[in-house]
């Protein structure tokens, strides 16, 4: 229909005009080559313009070449453009010209996915503009599957924005080093390799001559993440790492307590070199972290990694005061989840716990069993457990160490499966409260006595699968 309207009014003086189009949205045009003009394959162009345009959607437009022609700016408004996605135009080699950026004032969002040959956002960026003036409502950034997109000052005009706060960046290979603003709230980044010998460092930068001094990261080092101690990533509320290859390290170095102080939800996946997620440092400074998922690690060892330093006991006591949801699946090489010490306290609010093929786990909570005598038990309290689900988990020989005995007043729900080796005996009492007692081996007079002062309680044979309450009931 374009390409018939163009050749009955090819002659035709006036633009097409729609004051009123908010959206436009692009699919599958094959014989597209421009849309400001518009242009198709063996056609005419024709001036397009629309004034209050707000949303530009663009996706499988294989054949188009340009969305704006830099000879149509002066033509163009988009001073009320607030989004923008481009999807699978494999000839596009830059998104806007450079002398159109300052028109993008209201600009808060932008996707790029698979577009092969996108190798600048913003054509010739490598000469600076004003912010101020340019993206500086730039709120939420995605790139995806953009092979020959570059990195350095030709995106960081894009990435420089003082507004930007949700960052998603993935399968970018030649967009390292790239920068993100220290107040960043949301940081996704999977399937991205570092270029070797360099570090990630702050700089400070003041942009349009003014006095505010905005920082950056440069992230170039993806083996250690956040291996530089002169950052500020306190605004920082969701960190999503995936798939990410060399990546050796999330935290080193010395870590400010402020620092990741509203870290609320962390997700890693496939990231198989990991050993440990947490610093003792770190694991003690994340005071909002709310939950905690963690998949297809098969290097994985440790959450925590154990402190090396001499003076141990003279250190505050790790707590995540409102973690409240631990996932844990396929991470082959976890011995165990968290030291006892944590369940003293550590974990105030913790509403669910998920375990599932994580093949050589032995224990949930690992602990030196030389601590407790044989005739002591000590009880310990997950206040607000609600839900427990240990699965397929071969060697899990215990939920802690024995002598232990946790006590769930709050569980609603609990599942243990395909746990054969596990010696740890679950039981419900009349109050509704789920207990797990770990204890050595006992004798037959043993085990009567106890059966016989646990009357009240309904006991689970150990080792056997659980599911509680059972459904339909």
């Amino acid at each position: 229909e374009l390409e018939q309207y163009q050749t009955s009014s090819q002659h035709h003086p006036l633009p097409i005009c729609f004051p009123n189009l908010i959206l436009i949205d692009i699919l599958e045009c094959e014989s597209l080559k421009s849309l400001f003009p518009i242009i198709v394959a063996q056609g005419s162009s024709k001036k397009l313009k629309a004034p209050n345009l707000q949303t530009l959607r663009i996706e499988r437009c294989f054949g188009m070449e340009e969305i704006i022609q830099g000879s149509q700016v002066s033509t163009i408004s988009f001073r009320c453009l607030r989004e923008v996605q481009v999807k699978e135009c494999n000839k596009l080699k830059f998104l806007f010209p450079m002398c159109v950026v300052n028109s993008l004032g209201q600009l808060k969002t932008l996707r790029i996915k698979s577009c092969s040959q996108l190798q600048e956002i913003i054509q010739g960026a490598e000469v600076l503009i004003s912010m101020p003036q340019g993206l500086a409502r730039l709120e939420e950034i995605e790139l995806i599957n953009l092979p020959q997109l570059k990195g350095r000052d030709r995106i960081d005009i894009v990435l420089a924005s003082p507004s930007l706060h949700v960052l998603r960046v993935r399968d970018c290979p030649e967009l390292t080093p790239f920068i993100v603003p220290t107040n960043i709230q949301k940081l996704e980044l999977s399937e991205m390799t570092e270029k070797k010998q360099i570090s990630n460092v702050t700089v400070r930068e003041r942009r349009g001559g003014t006095s505010t001094c905005t920082e950056y990261l440069t992230i170039s080092n993806f083996e250690e993440l956040f291996e530089y101690s002169g950052y500020n990533l306190s605004s920082l509320e969701r960190l999503t790492l995936s798939k990410l290859t060399e990546l050796r390290v999330i935290w080193s170095g010395p870590i400010h307590v402020e620092h990741f102080q509203n870290l609320t939800r962390l997700k890693v996946h496939d990231c198989r070199r990991l050993r440990y997620i947490f610093s003792p440092t770190i694991a003690r400074n994340l005071p909002r972290l709310w939950t905690l998922e963690i998949s297809d690690c098969e290097e994985l060892e440790q959450i925590i990694e154990k402190d090396q330093t001499s003076s141990q006991h003279h250190l505050q006591p790790i707590c995540f005061p409102n973690l409240s949801w631990i996932r844990i699946i396929n991470c082959e090489n976890l011995k165990y989840l968290f030291p006892i010490t944590l369940a003293h306290g550590g974990l105030p609010d913790l509403d669910g716990l998920y375990l599932k093929l994580v093949s050589k786990l032995e224990q949930v909570f690992e602990g030196d069993e030389s601590n407790v005598s044989k005739d002591e038990e000590k009880v310990m309290h997950l206040p607000r457990l609600t839900y427990l689900h240990l699965d397929e988990l071969p060697n899990l020989v215990s939920f802690s160490p024995v002598g232990y005995h946790f006590v769930f007043q709050s569980l609603r729900g609990l599942q243990v499966t395909v746990c054969p080796n596990i010696t740890t005996r679950f039981s419900v009492d009349s109050e509704k409260s789920v207990h797990a007692k770990t204890q050595a081996s006992q004798s037959v007079d043993e085990i009567i006595v106890e059966e016989s002062a646990t009357a009240q309680e309904t006991a689970w044979p150990i080792g056997s699968d659980i599911e509680w309450p059972q459904r339909g009931r």
